[in-house]
């Protein structure tokens, strides 16, 4: 959407988004332009006639949510409220047009996904160790694709995710935004009356995969904290070939999360506390001794001397104070919080570095022209 000159509003793409900004617009006495590079407007949310079959095809690819206040006062406002049809409660028809097989999913009315756990209300062929990857979504940066934070893959992506995700963010799901995809779940249960009030509802989240591939290097490699121990017995362990790729992908780590109301607010694992394991482990994602040795070697040479076996978890306090507070943003309850540019405004930093300071640490500045 962008705001002209001569004070009209242009709207880009006559979909349901922009159908409903410009009815909105208008109605608040703005003059508004839509472009639209299709001869029909209504996007994917409409029906046309197909010349070469002689009919009229449903394009049926458009999820509208009854929390999508935008686009319910669009029908209201054109009068096709009523036409709309939708089931009483939270559930998703899905077939699958290879086999023609057919299930629905019904999630029920709790913030935790219990429906995982029953094999009749589950994605067909799927297992709950299945579902836990969609965490990655609710903690995903805005600068990761989707394809990056899980496996665009399987029956849980093909059967569930994958066209779930495709109707919300009108994009294919692997180069779609994760932290959008994880705002969309959020959204999708708070509409719904999925999400308890006043309740604090506690998971331990385990076994997180010790490695994964690494699509954009084509090689296996750590999946989250390299030092953590391999859930395996240690001489199966020390015994694996580097290029068992399956039985390597399969490995867990000894690492656990606690979360809260879908906020993680402990992490820990088990270290690896054995010199030959961690050097197998790095091994195996590529990096050879000599750099373990280079990067690490204090922690070898500390291990080596018989660092019994140890872990720990480390509770993020803010994080607690904002659910007891009842905020979502971390910035309510942190004392000197940044903003969007990383800045403290009240200690006025990062603050100008002198040339005396960038010289005693050889350091030389390349900064852009200012425009």
């Amino acid at each position: 959407m962008h705001l002209s000159d001569a004070g009209t509003i242009h709207i880009i793409g006559a979909g349901l988004a922009g159908l409903a900004a410009a009815e909105r617009l208008s109605r608040s006495h703005w003059a508004v332009a839509v472009h639209e590079a299709t001869a029909v407007a209504g996007g994917r949310c409409r029906s046309y006639y197909d010349q070469s079959t002689g009919m009229v095809i449903d394009n049926g690819t458009h999820l509208l949510l009854s929390g999508n206040n935008s686009a319910i006062s669009l029908t209201e406002a054109i009068g096709s409220r009523s036409g709309l049809r939708g089931p009483d409660e939270a559930q998703f028809a899905f077939v699958d047009i290879a086999n023609g097989e057919q299930w629905t999913l019904r999630f029920g009315d709790s913030r935790f996904p219990w429906w995982v756990f029953d094999k009749d209300r589950r994605v067909p062929q799927t297992a709950v160790v299945d579902y836990l990857p969609l965490a990655r979504l609710a903690w995903a940066t805005a600068d990761k694709p989707i394809g990056d934070i899980m496996k665009c893959g399987g029956p849980i992506y093909d059967r569930f995710v994958g066209p779930l995700l495709l109707a919300a963010l009108n994009i294919a799901p692997q180069q779609g935004s994760a932290k959008l995809a994880g705002a969309a779940r959020t959204r999708i249960g708070t509409e719904l009356g999925l999400v308890e009030k006043g309740e604090f509802r506690f998971c331990w989240i385990v076994d997180f995969p010790m490695y994964e591939w690494n699509e954009e290097e084509k090689k296996i490699d750590f999946s989250h904290n390299p030092f953590s121990m391999p859930n395996m017995a240690v001489d199966e362990f020390l015994a694996l070939d580097p290029t068992d790729r399956e039985t390597i992908l399969s490995i867990k780590a000894i690492q656990y999360d606690i979360v809260c109301n879908g906020i993680e607010l402990s992490s820990g694992a088990i270290r690896n506390h054995r010199p030959d394991v961690m050097k197998k482990a790095f091994a195996i994602a590529g990096y050879p001794e000599e750099v373990l040795e280079q990067k690490f070697g204090g922690m070898l040479r500390a291990l080596s001397l018989g660092a019994p076996p140890h872990g720990g978890i480390a509770p993020g306090i803010d994080r607690i104070v904002m659910l007891l507070c009842g905020e979502e943003n971390l910035r309510e309850v942190v004392l000197f919080p940044m903003n969007q540019q990383a800045e403290d405004l009240l200690m006025g930093a990062p603050s100008e570095v002198s040339p005396k300071q960038l010289r005693e640490l050889h350091i030389r500045l390349a900064l852009p022209e200012k425009k």
